[in-house]
């Protein structure tokens, strides 16, 4: 039994040492195993489980070092997110999407699936734009985002979109490249 399994029962007031072939504890260890099969799969690698607001990162996923991320941020497997990325509270982000240094969304908001955001309008060069999103945006599966945009508060992008210029505030968004289709 790992050592923060023994942990968690301590909290529940059971002495793992004392009390191993009581049917208290098989009672106790029967409710923990879904606890387990959940925490699991999130542990850190330390093998410690995680706290309630430490971000999730599906693996495999490419998280730098210097990303910031909020507190409940999701991270669907296989994304990659730069050096200095900037992600608020509660902010989901799909499976597949690539956001390079430079970028900041803000709480709440959704990133699709396969999303991918620029930094650089001529590659390879060292002048990197930035990229905003700000708070409530939501952003569909398939979305290329160039460099240099703000997507306002409370915005949608459609699927599939190509964003080649700043988008307002609760404002719909779709095309390629996309356009205004109407406020939110």
């Amino acid at each position: 039994m790992s050592d923060w399994i023994e942990k968690r029962l301590g909290q529940l007031g059971i002495d793992v040492r004392q009390s191993k072939h009581n049917s208290e504890m098989n009672h106790y260890l029967e409710l923990l195993r879904e606890e387990i099969r959940i925490t699991e799969r999130f542990l850190s690698e330390d093998g410690q489980p995680p706290t309630m607001d430490a971000p999730t990162i599906w693996k495999p996923s490419n998280v730098y070092p210097s990303a910031k991320l909020g507190k409940r941020v999701s991270v669907g497997m296989f994304s990659e997110i730069g050096n200095n990325v900037i992600v608020g509270d509660l902010t989901r982000i799909g499976k597949g999407s690539f956001i390079p240094e430079g970028v900041t969304i803000g709480k709440d908001c959704f990133i699709g699936p396969h999303c991918c955001f620029t930094n650089d309008r001529f590659p390879p060069s060292p002048n990197w734009e930035k990229t905003i999103v700000e708070d409530n945006a939501a952003i569909g599966a398939g979305v290329t985002v160039l460099c240099g945009v703000v997507i306002g508060t409370s915005s949608i992008i459609g699927c599939g979109s190509v964003v080649t210029k700043s988008v307002p505030p609760h404002e719909i968004w779709a095309g390629v490249p996309a356009k205004k289709l109407r406020n939110r």
